[in-house]
């Protein structure tokens, strides 16, 4: 239930696992479980987006993007993204 919830409109997901399991599950029940699933792995997920001190001989990246969503309430707004990472992160080919 929390794999597909995840990855459509709840009212869809509902329609899916019906038609992949013959099990009807509301919405809201999907959300229920979806938004407990995900409280649950928060402060996990936080944890190892920390970053940590650099040091003298590293380097900080970042990376940023924006796109447009159409938003059910006020139409079209632009949505942006950042990405923070260190040289020692990076895997390199070769």
């Amino acid at each position: 239930m929390v794999y597909v919830g995840q990855m459509d409109c709840y009212e869809n997901c509902s329609e899916v696992l019906e038609k992949l399991s013959g099990v009807q599950v509301g919405a809201t029940q999907i959300y229920r479980v979806t938004d407990l699933y995900g409280k649950g792995i928060e402060d996990s997920v936080d944890a190892e987006r920390a970053l940590t001190p650099l040091k003298q001989d590293e380097m900080l990246y970042t990376q940023v993007d924006g796109s447009m969503v159409l938003t059910r309430e006020e139409g079209w707004k632009e949505v942006k993204v950042g990405r923070f990472f260190k040289s020692c992160d990076c895997i390199h080919a070769g």
